[in-house]
């Protein structure tokens, strides 16, 4: 979206967030995007916040810990950095916040899927646009794609762009209804308890009938010759190079 910096929040969308937690010490970002989807299956990035190094992390989860209450979002999802303590702190703001089931890899290659088949607006975003273009596809131990940033560079603000669309877009192929507990109430100076809800677990495209298929997201990943693309063009989403974009090391 050209020239769009951010989604102001609207009450009327159910929206998504995915964060990426640092020490502040270090040389990682620390990161929160927001994401909903339109009623045509199109993911919309909402919200990117960055904070780069040094910073206070419990200054910073306080500051995401508004803008998901902004959102209306009681419930994040990330990576597994610093073991227990993001959950302890965020939840000290009312935010649930529940480690990613699924690694980065799977998550860049559903969200180019997306992308290539034009079904995300992203917001205008420099340092977005270079983090997505410098990713590269290397072969992994055990023959498996791998996808991430070059050597001494980073993907914070990419993946965790990745996460919260993938996110929104799985919410609504799921078809699942919207429970007011997974909604952050206005702020009223208490805790609120969350409930869990499941969108890591099974996903679901698309079909062609009247209702939504579920399949295991892991299957999308489990070849070296691409089976997202395979999937994904026998589904008729996208073109033959489902990961255009991506430089392959050579």
């Amino acid at each position: 979206m050209t020239g769009v910096q951010g989604v102001p929040p609207d009450r009327d969308r159910y929206h998504v967030g995915f964060c990426d937690p640092a020490g502040g010490s270090g040389a990682d970002s620390m990161t929160l995007a927001i994401a909903h989807c339109e009623p045509d299956g199109t993911a919309v990035l909402d919200c990117l916040s960055e904070r780069k190094p040094p910073f206070s992390p419990e200054s910073v989860v306080a500051e995401f810990a508004a803008t998901c209450r902004a959102y209306r979002v009681a419930h994040i999802v990330g990576d597994r950095f610093g073991g227990t303590w993001p959950a302890e702190r965020f939840a000290a703001h009312g935010i649930a916040y529940e480690p990613s089931a699924r690694p980065k890899t799977e998550l860049y290659i559903e969200f180019l899927v997306l992308l290539n088949s034009a079904r995300v607006r992203l917001l205008d975003s420099a340092r977005l646009l270079v983090q997505l273009c410098a990713l590269e596809r290397r072969k992994a131990r055990g023959g498996r794609d791998s996808v991430d940033h070059p050597v001494n560079a980073h993907d914070d603000v990419a993946n965790r762009t990745a996460g919260a669309v993938t996110l929104a877009a799985a919410q609504a192929a799921s078809d699942a209804p919207i429970l007011a507990a997974n909604v952050a109430p206005e702020p009223r100076g208490r805790v609120v308890d969350v409930r869990e809800f499941e969108l890591l677990g099974a996903r679901t495209v698309l079909d062609s009938g009247p209702r939504p298929r579920t399949f295991d997201p892991c299957r999308l990943t489990g070849s070296s010759t691409g089976c997202a693309a395979v999937r994904a063009r026998q589904r008729g989403l996208v073109t033959d190079n489902a990961l255009v974009g991506m430089r392959v090391p050579g």
